[in-house]
């Protein structure tokens, strides 16, 4: 596979054609700002439908046997959790108002940093005493019950393209997959 390869070109050739899957492939490509540490360009975030007959757990396996089968190789394991808080009612003023929401996120990637997402605002990038701080602003942000989502895999290395497939889940439950997909 030539170096040169677009990250949507990739996706196409070797995410897309997934085995046994019925719906087709969903992508959300972003440029992200370079305010995030050491991202920059176009990376694609897609959510995979399960594999037809299968579980979560055996469409990821399908899905990195084919990684590997085409000569990625394995550089460990990721985990992103993000759990999301909402304006406590005592901050909201009027009734009826709707309140905003906050999401928390923390990266294995960036161990030392958290990042706070606002809705429809800015991105905080914040050391990992980030959360101490939520728990000391109760009284403004409260969090939302069995918010907690995490998405936890392994990432690989095909070419010039950083791979990350990983199950996402919701408490004890998994919900879905998620491949990243970016140039290296």
């Amino acid at each position: 596979m030539p170096s040169e390869l677009s990250v949507s070109s990739f996706v196409r050739s070797v995410v897309s054609p997934r085995v046994g899957c019925s719906r087709a492939l969903r992508i959300s490509c972003s440029v992200l700002s370079s305010s995030w540490p050491d991202i920059m360009g176009v990376t694609c975030v897609s959510q995979m439908p399960v594999a037809e007959g299968k579980s979560v757990q055996q469409t990821v396996e399908l899905l990195t046997r084919k990684l590997e089968m085409l000569g990625a190789e394995k550089q460990g394991t990721f985990c992103v959790d993000c759990e999301t808080y909402h304006t406590a009612a005592s901050t909201l003023g009027s009734q009826g108002q709707a309140g905003k929401l906050m999401y928390v996120m923390h990266n294995s990637e960036h161990p030392l940093s958290c990042f706070a997402l606002f809705e429809n605002g800015p991105c905080l990038i914040a050391d990992t005493n980030f959360d101490v701080l939520m728990v000391k602003l109760k009284g403004f942000f409260q969090s939302a019950k069995a918010s907690k989502i995490e998405t936890r895999g392994t990432r690989y290395q095909y070419c010039d393209f950083l791979v990350k497939v990983g199950t996402v889940t919701m408490g004890p439950s998994a919900r879905g997959i998620s491949v990243e997909v970016r140039p290296r």
